[in-house]
């Protein structure tokens, strides 16, 4: 089951996104025009339906805003609402607990942490695989197959209804509304949400009595330094006598101190003269174990060259001489690594690490699979997509920039898995799997 996940909201400074498309036109909203403390929007965009949950934050002295997550279904739609929205409030707490994007207040509720998503983007990328991997586990019965696109539809038409009635009206809704908002607000805060908000409640009442206790302790030592003012000149007189008094015994033992110090050091000058007598005596010895040791060097080379004409040697004899050690993939001029988003798919470029036993020119050749299968043209390679041409070094890595397989149309490849092989007669020499969201 394909799906994705978007996480928005207001997080008091407008809203952010991410990741940040075209899906923002539907995902973002006001405040103001949320009808209810928790919301379940479901939208269609073809055949894809997006489940969007919005919560508002409410705590602190001046709550604004909200916080969301969006997960978005290819070809199915999800017929469990409850099970979605125990999902996105166990969401909540655990953005709350962790407190990076949004924390709990003073008062039990929820105020924000960040003012953009992208300052936090570990955080992000977290709770989107967690999200992800807890959608994964629904079962299948959860779901059913998206029905045909109602083209009589408005795009902007939309229905409200709250989770209790909902029920069994949304096939039906499926069918016929492309916009479906669900309101729950009232049992939206998880058993772990309200402990962990009582916990917090608890601490701040301790928080509170500590500090009324510590305004009495400041006032009573205020007091006891106003009725001791008078005594601050006599005290400040004594201890000036009596620092002088310490200076002048202090100065006298320095004195004789230093020149205990300067027969230390002309003892330690006579130590470090014996000593360098005794290192010119080392340094003469290690230079004639260096002499030895170069002697060894040239034996160890005579067996280096052995070594290479052993391997030249073995080289004809190995099924496969060469070996792939590395493996990157990339779209169109982005970054190898970076994630590749299908409204911009181009072209997809791989490079790959060779490590080569010959001196030769090879063909490798290049298997493109889609989620649909092999990938090729009219040009392609009996059973390949196509092929690369390279020539390789013995002993040496050499990195081959491998041809790029798509067009100059962004978008050309859709969201799913993809692979690529990569072959040398016959013989496999290894695989890359990627995604493209």
């Amino acid at each position: 089951m394909n799906h994705s996940v978007y996480i928005f909201g207001d997080f008091g400074s407008g809203y952010t996104q991410y990741p940040d498309d075209f899906a923002k036109t539907f995902l973002s909203t006001g405040t103001e025009e949320l009808k209810a403390n928790t919301q379940i929007a479901l939208h269609r965009e073809g055949n894809l339906i997006y489940y969007s949950y919005y919560r508002k934050l409410l705590g602190g002295i001046s709550p604004k805003g909200y916080v969301g997550f969006s997960i978005c279904f290819n070809g199915v739609y999800c017929t469990d609402l409850g099970a979605l929205f125990d999902i996105f409030e166990q969401g909540v707490t655990d953005l709350a607990v962790s407190g990076r994007l949004i924390e709990f207040s003073t008062d039990g509720d929820l105020q924000s942490k960040t003012s953009s998503l992208y300052l936090q983007k570990d955080e992000v990328d977290r709770f989107s695989t967690s999200l992800t991997n807890i959608i994964g586990r629904l079962t299948a019965t959860a779901f059913k197959n998206l029905p045909p696109l109602n083209y009589g539809a408005g795009i902007n038409q939309a229905k409200y209804c709250s989770v209790e009635n909902v029920g069994k009206e949304l096939p039906k809704l499926i069918k016929t509304i492309n916009n479906i908002i669900i309101h729950k607000d009232a049992d939206y805060k998880s058993a772990q949400f309200i402990g962990f908000a009582k916990q917090l409640s608890d601490l701040n009442s301790i928080n509170q009595e500590l500090s009324d206790q510590n305004r009495t302790l400041n006032e009573q030592i205020v007091s006891l330094i106003k009725q001791k003012k008078q005594y601050k000149l006599v005290s400040f007189l004594a201890t000036v006598v009596f620092l002088a008094i310490i200076g002048i015994i202090i100065f006298a033992h320095n004195i004789i101190t230093l020149r205990g110090k300067v027969e230390d050091k002309d003892s330690i000058i006579f130590e470090k003269n014996e000593l360098i007598e005794s290192l010119e005596k080392d340094k003469s010895k290690k230079e004639s174990t260096i002499v030895s040791l170069q002697r060894d060097l040239v034996a160890k080379e005579i067996l280096i060259n052995q070594r290479d004409s052993f391997w030249a040697s073995f080289s004809s004899f190995t099924p496969c001489p060469i070996a792939i050690t590395n493996i990157e993939v990339k779209n169109g001029d982005g970054d190898y690594g970076a994630t590749i988003f299908s409204n911009s798919t181009t072209y997809i470029y791989s490079r790959i690490s060779i490590h080569s036993l010959i001196d030769k020119a090879v063909d490798i050749y290049v298997k493109f699979y889609t989620p649909y299968g092999l990938s090729s043209n009219s040009d392609s390679p009996q059973g390949y997509s196509f092929k690369s041409s390279t020539s390789l070094k013995r002993n040496l890595i050499t990195t081959l920039e491998v041809s790029g397989w798509g067009s100059s149309t962004k978008g050309h490849w859709e969201s799913g898995s993809y692979r690529i092989e990569y072959w040398y007669k016959d013989i496999c020499l290894g695989t890359k799997s990627f995604i493209v969201y």
